[in-house]
């Protein structure tokens, strides 16, 4: 603005993330801000900082001022018709799964927290100051903090490591006099991954559903991985297993983990209830699921299964022979296990916890999950086979062509471990 001499909404292009500012605690740098215009609405733009001697750039984009029109198919759009996902930003994601300090703390609820799409309520405003006291605090563009959470709310789809940004292709700034509203919606869609780099398109909207701005190209890097041990917060899970399935049993389906409110006893109405939430949150909208006389959810045009146990809901959805189970690892004794598996899955187990190193207990509840699971298809037959051991803690065991991934972790207010099995035949 200063060096073309205009106050305008601006378009930013080709935005790098080179290279950190740090500024230790009690510490203080210096940044230096160069611009070159390179036409009369083109800028180029960057950041340098003390401790690099001012001789690297550490973000750098260009800037055309005015802004184009934002590429819009026009009207206004529904995001979800469904409810808000059980979780609460402040007290289960902020300070574990997200790092940012509290001005940055946007995030206020998600829509859909899902492996490739997030759509989330960021907050507009704060009491904060972002110059110092005896500055103004006038603002050319839309408030940072909110922009600032546009990028780490997209956390939800790759919760086990910590995303940060790399660069944008594109990033049609908001005009702040457009919004009069205490938060917009945030609508990110993965455009593809490229081993620990994600690449989002997000639209931000209006709580009526009017596109405001438009993010093109936003890529973030995985940092900072995690090994899933948990303790988990259950809406964070949904995303975490669909990847994993991916890696460990090839193909593709939708995964959900929906908390239960019914602490262990659930009629069977409210289980299906939790089921067609689920079951929707899947295909994101309702999903109308129907049931066969042996109890077998179904939905048109997909395979749909689930199971409730450890107050949690696990669906998945997709094509193919497709099962699941999810189980809490209850303490039993040796006899207790032989009269429920029998004595050639007992050995399954016994090698299982021989390869994974974990205790009898949550071996042998990877078993009964994974015969859960077969006994689901239909089939009558108990052979199972261990396929492959992880490193990272999925085992995945075999019934004939069939293949059954099963994960153990901790879950928030389960005192005891829970076993998470999905299986996957041959698609059609």
């Amino acid at each position: 603005s200063a060096a073309l001499g205009r106050s305008a909404t601006p378009l930013l292009e080709d935005v790098e993330f080179l290279r950190p500012i740090v500024v230790r605690p009690g510490g203080r740098t210096a940044v230096r801000l160069a611009a070159l215009v390179r036409d009369t609405e083109t800028v180029s733009v960057a950041i340098r900082a003390e401790d690099t001697g001012f001789n690297a750039d550490h973000f750098r984009a260009t800037v055309r001022m005015p802004r184009p029109a934002v590429p819009d198919e026009g009207g206004t759009r529904e995001t979800t018709g469904l409810p808000l996902v059980p979780v609460d930003p402040t007290t289960e994601l902020y300070g574990a799964v997200m790092f940012q300090g509290k001005r940055f703390q946007r995030l206020t609820a998600y829509r859909q927290a899902s492996a490739r799409r997030a759509i989330a309520e960021i907050a507009t405003g704060a009491d904060v100051n972002w110059f110092a006291p005896f500055l103004p605090q006038d603002r050319i563009l839309a408030d940072p903090g909110t922009r600032d959470a546009m990028m780490h709310a997209i956390q939800c789809c790759v919760p086990d490591a910590t995303l940060l940004p790399q660069g944008i292709e594109k990033l049609y700034l908001t005009n702040p006099a457009e919004v009069d509203a205490d938060y917009v919606v945030m609508d990110a869609r993965e455009r593809f991954q490229d081993g620990d780099s994600y690449t989002y398109d997000i639209d931000v909207l209006t709580p009526e559903g009017v596109l405001v701005e438009r993010w093109e190209g936003l890529t973030l890097r995985a940092v900072r991985k995690r090994d899933g041990a948990g303790p988990w917060v259950p809406s964070m899970l949904s995303s975490y297993l669909e990847r994993s399935l991916e890696r460990v049993l090839g193909g593709s389906r939708t995964v959900v983990v929906e908390p239960d409110p019914y602490d262990g006893a659930a009629t069977i109405a409210e289980r299906r209830a939790q089921t067609e939430l689920a079951a929707s949150r899947a295909i994101g909208g309702p999903a109308g699921v129907r049931y066969r006389p042996d109890g077998k959810p179904e939905l048109d045009g997909v395979e749909v299964s689930a199971s409730h146990k450890a107050d949690l809901t696990l669906a998945v959805v997709g094509s193919g022979s497709l099962t699941c189970d999810v189980e809490t690892a209850v303490q039993r004794d040796a006899e207790d296990w032989s009269g429920l598996l029998g004595p050639e899955l007992l050995a399954l187990s016994e090698l299982l916890a021989a390869e994974t190193g974990e205790s009898p207990t949550v071996s042998s509840t990877r078993v009964w999950c994974a015969l859960e699971c077969v006994r689901k298809t239909g089939a009558m037959t108990q052979a199972l086979a261990v396929h492959r051991v992880h490193a990272d803690g999925w085992a995945v065991l075999s019934s004939g062509e069939a293949r059954i991934a099963t994960w153990a972790t901790t879950v928030n207010g389960q005192p005891q471990p829970v076993v998470f099995a999905v299986l996957a035949g041959e698609e059609n």
